[in-house]
C-alpha cells in the first residue's frame, strides 16, 4: 500500500494509475458495430468489475480505454491482471505510480500523461508496469524491458511487461529514442524590445548554474526566461523544462511540482529531493523555475541539492528577489525604453498591441501622446500591454486622461497567469508576499512623492532604530518594491509610480493614512528647520542642493498641512523653502506662501512677520505691488 500521506504539501496524493485501450478498435467498430457495441458493454462491466473489487477507482473513460486510480499498486496491477485474463478484446494497459491531484472526480498531474505513455507503448493483451510501479509490488514475476523513451517526458522510464498465468502478452522491446524534449511554450513572433538583455541571459546561463531574473511586477521576466531558453534548445540534450511555480501554495511542494514536470518519481530508500537529484545526475538539462518570489527558500533547496549532484543540469529562475543559491547570476530587468518616442521598444510594444485590438490601429499624430503614456507607465510591459488593449474602444487621449487611476483602468490582461490578467493583481501579488511589518511599511513609503532618504522612511515609519530601518528598506529593494539611486554618493531610495499607487490604497484603506501623512509633513519642515540653521554659510550651496532633492516631497508636505488645518507646519515649510531656493529661481515657495498668508492672519500665527516676509520675495516674480502689501 503506498500511504497518500507520504506526498507532502497543497493536496497531492500519491497514486498508482491504470489506463487501459482495446488495440484496433476503429477496424472492429467498421466492421460491426453490433458487434463491437455488445462486446464494448461487456468489456466496460467486467473492467469496472476488477477494479472496484482490488479497491480501485474508475474516474474516466476515454475512447474505448478507462483511467482507474489505486492507492495500492500491488492491488492496481492484480485488478490488470485479472481483467486480462477475463477480457474478450485484446486489450493494452499500463501502469504508473506518481503524484497527482485529486481534484472534482478526476486527478491531474504528470504522472497520468506518463501512465498514458506506457500503456500506448503495450500491444493487446499486455500489461506494462513502470518502474514507479515495479518497484512498490511484490510475487508478480515482471520482465525487464529496459528504457524507453516517450515523448514530452523528460526522461526515459524503465518499463517491465507483467507475467502471469492465462495472460497472452509477449515481451516487446521499444527501440529507444534519444530526440530532445521538453514543455517551453511557443515562442511570441513579435517579442520587442529586450534583445541586449536576452543575450546577456543566454550568455550567463552558459557559464553559471542558476541565472535568476529580477524585477517588479509586470516587466516581462517569464517571457524573457522563456525567450532566451528557446536560443538554447540544441545545447540541452534532456531537454528545457518549464516549472510554474505561482500556483504552489506552499513551500514544502516545490519539490515536488520541479519532480512532476520532470517525471521523476521518489525512489527506495531516498527522499523526493534525494531522488530528483540521483535521476538527474547524468542529464544533461535547463530547468526554468517560475515565478520564485514566494517560495525562495525552498527553491534555493532545490537548487542546491540537483547542483550538487548533477553537474551537468542548470537552472534559469524568474523571482522579484534573488534565490541566494550557488554560483547564482542575477539579471536585472529593466523597463522598456521611451526615450526615443515613437523609435523606442515601449511605443513599439504599444503599437504591435494596440493593433491586435484594434487592426486599424495607427501611431500617426497621436506619437508623443502614446509616448507620454508609456512614460508615465514607466516602461512597465504589462501595464502598457493593458493601455493598448484599451485602443478598441478609446483613443491614446482617453487613456491618457485616465492613468491617474490606472489600478482601475488597466483591468484586461489576458496573461495565462492569474496573478497576471490586470496591473492591480501584478502588483497585489508583490504585497501579498510581504510579512505585516514590511507590508505596513511599504504602504507608509506610498506618502513619499519623490525618492527619500533612509532617515526620511525612518521619520514617517517612526522608526528610531537606523539598522532596522536599513533593513526593512534592504529587504524591499530585494523584493523589487523599492527601487535605489546614488545621488551624490549617498542611497535615495523610490516606488515605482504604479506600486506607489497601490500602496496608497491599501495605507488609506488600512486607516493609518493620516497619521503617516501628519509624520512626512513634520518630517521636512524639521529638515527645512536644520537647513536654515546651516544656510546662511559655508554649506549653503549643499543645503540648497539637498532641499532640491526633497523639493517634491517639500510641496507634499505644504500641500497636506494647509488641507489639514497643520498651519504653523505648512507656515515653516513655506517660509523657510521660499527664501532658501529665490536663488535657484524657485518661485513656486513664494505660491505658498502667499496662499497662506489669509489663513495665517485668522489664526494670528506667531510666525505671520516671517511669513510676510517670504511673500514678499514675489518681487522677484514680477509682482512688485503685492511685495509692498506685505
Amino acid at each position: 500500500m503506498v500511504d497518500a500521506s507520504l506526498s507532502p504539501g497543497s493536496g497531492l496524493r500519491v497514486m498508482t494509475f491504470l489506463f487501459t485501450d482495446i488495440e484496433d478498435s476503429t477496424r472492429r467498430w467498421e466492421r460491426d458495430s453490433d458487434e463491437m457495441r455488445a462486446m464494448l458493454a461487456a468489456h466496460d462491466e467486467l473492467l469496472l468489475a476488477c477494479i472496484e473489487r482490488h479497491g480501485g477507482e474508475q474516474f474516466k473513460h476515454m475512447g474505448d480505454g478507462v483511467c482507474a486510480a489505486f492507492e495500492s499498486a500491488t492491488a492496481a496491477v492484480a485488478a490488470a491482471v485479472e481483467a486480462q485474463r477475463s477480457l474478450a478484446l485484446p486489450v493494452r494497459m499500463g501502469l504508473f505510480t506518481g503524484h497527482a491531484e485529486p481534484r472534482g472526480g478526476d486527478y491531474f498531474g504528470p504522472a497520468l500523461n506518463r501512465a498514458a505513455r506506457v500503456m500506448g507503448a503495450a500491444h493487446g493483451g499486455q500489461i506494462l508496469v513502470a518502474e514507479s510501479t515495479a518497484v512498490l509490488i511484490d510475487r508478480t514475476d515482471l520482465t525487464d524491458l529496459g528504457e524507453q523513451t516517450f515523448k514530452g517526458v523528460s526522461e526515459p522510464i524503465i518499463v517491465f511487461q507483467a507475467n502471469a498465468d492465462g495472460l497472452r502478452g509477449r515481451p516487446q522491446r521499444r527501440e529507444r529514442r534519444t530526440e530532445t524534449t521538453g514543455n517551453l511554450p511557443s515562442r511570441l513572433a513579435d517579442y520587442v524590445g529586450r534583445a541586449a538583455i536576452q543575450q546577456c541571459l543566454v550568455d550567463a546561463v552558459r557559464s553559471r548554474s542558476l541565472v535568476t531574473v529580477v524585477g517588479t511586477g509586470g516587466l516581462g521576466k517569464t517571457r524573457l526566461a522563456i525567450e532566451s531558453a528557446h536560443e538554447l534548445v540544441d545545447e540541452f540534450t534532456s531537454g528545457i523544462w518549464l516549472v510554474e511555480l505561482a500556483a504552489i501554495d506552499s513551500p514544502e511542494s516545490v519539490v515536488d511540482a520541479v519532480a512532476n514536470t520532470l517525471g521523476v518519481t521518489p525512489r527506495p530508500g531516498m527522499s523526493m529531493i534525494e531522488s530528483l537529484g540521483s535521476a538527474l545526475s547524468d542529464r544533461s538539462m535547463l530547468i526554468v523555475l517560475d515565478n520564485c518570489e514566494h517560495v525562495v527558500h525552498a527553491a534555493r533547496k532545490v537548487v542546491d541539492s540537483v547542483c550538487a549532484t548533477s553537474p551537468g543540469v542548470k537552472f534559469l529562475a524568474t523571482s522579484r528577489e534573488r534565490l541566494l543559491a550557488g554560483d547564482e547570476q542575477l539579471i536585472e530587468l529593466e523597463p522598456l525604453d521611451s526615450t526615443d518616442g515613437a523609435d523606442s521598444p515601449a511605443v513599439d510594444l504599444f503599437v504591435r498591441r494596440a493593433q491586435a485590438a484594434r487592426p486599424s490601429f495607427e501611431l500617426g499624430p497621436d506619437a508623443a501622446v502614446v509616448t507620454e503614456i508609456c512614460e508615465q507607465l514607466e516602461g512597465n510591459a504589462l501595464a502598457i500591454e493593458l493601455a493598448a488593449a484599451r485602443m478598441s474602444s478609446l483613443a491614446p487621449t482617453e487613456v491618457l486622461d485616465r492613468l491617474g487611476d490606472r489600478l482601475r483602468l488597466l483591468t484586461r490582461g489576458s496573461s495565462e497567469l492569474e496573478h497576471h490578467r490586470t496591473l492591480r493583481r501584478a502588483v497585489q501579488w508583490s504585497f501579498d508576499l510581504l510579512d505585516d511589518e514590511h507590508r505596513n511599511f511599504a504602504r507608509l513609503c506610498a506618502v513619499f512623492a519623490d525618492d527619500f532618504s533612509a532617515a526620511s522612511a525612518a521619520a514617517v515609519g517612526d522608526l528610531s532604530d537606523e539598522y532596522e530601518t536599513l533593513d526593512l528598506l534592504d529587504s524591499l529593494v530585494r523584493k523589487s518594491l523599492i527601487t535605489t539611486e546614488s545621488i551624490d554618493g549617498r542611497t535615495r531610495y523610490g516606488m515605482l509610480e504604479t506600486i506607489r499607487h497601490y500602496a496608497l490604497e491599501e495605507l488609506t484603506e488600512s486607516g493609518a493614512e493620516y497619521e503617516a501623512r501628519r509624520r512626512h509633513a513634520e518630517h521636512y519642515a524639521r529638515m527645512v528647520e536644520s537647513a536654515w540653521a546651516d544656510w546662511d554659510g559655508v554649506a549653503q550651496v549643499d543645503v540648497v542642493d539637498a532641499l532640491e532633492h526633497d523639493y517634491a516631497d517639500l510641496r507634499a508636505a505644504f500641500r497636506w498641512s494647509v488641507a489639514a488645518g497643520e498651519l504653523s507646519t505648512a507656515e515653516t515649510i513655506a517660509s523657510l523653502a521660499t527664501i532658501m531656493l529665490f536663488g535657484r529661481q524657485r518661485f513656486e515657495p513664494v505660491g505658498w506662501a502667499e496662499q497662506l498668508t489669509p489663513l495665517a492672519e485668522q489664526e494670528q500665527l506667531v510666525t505671520l512677520p516671517r511669513l510676510y516676509i517670504a511673500a514678499s520675495v514675489c518681487v522677484y516674480a514680477g509682482r512688485p505691488s503685492e511685495a509692498v502689501s506685505y
